[in-house]
């Protein structure tokens, strides 16, 4: 119905796609959307972020290989004191991931 009146009206039909999946966009698209909003802003700032990291952990990886190790050094602890990173032993190319600790 909802499409029908947007159709009568000459207004385009929106729908929300929370899960941007290529079945979900696929699916609102075949339904006859055409304004489609994809995801939300939290979701868009968490899998940006995880593809961050991954290239940062890729990098890390890579620089590893590459390296007699002359990066690794011991923090005894965190800035902030979290004991999930006190006497943690950990290299140059993974300090980000410390640093959150704090």
């Amino acid at each position: 119905m909802y499409r029908e009146i947007c159709n009568e009206a000459k207004v385009v039909a929106g729908k929300h796609v929370v899960s941007p999946t290529v079945k979900n966009i696929t699916s609102a698209l075949n339904d006859g959307y055409r304004f489609i909003a994809l995801g939300t802003d939290l979701l868009h700032l968490i899998n940006g972020s995880i593809n961050c990291m991954n290239i940062i952990q890729e990098y890390s990886k890579s620089k590893m290989k590459s390296s007699n190790n002359d990066d690794v050094k011991v923090y005894e602890s965190c800035d902030g004191g979290s004991s999930r990173c006190s006497g943690s032993r950990t290299t140059s190319s993974s300090l980000l991931q410390h640093e959150l600790c704090a």
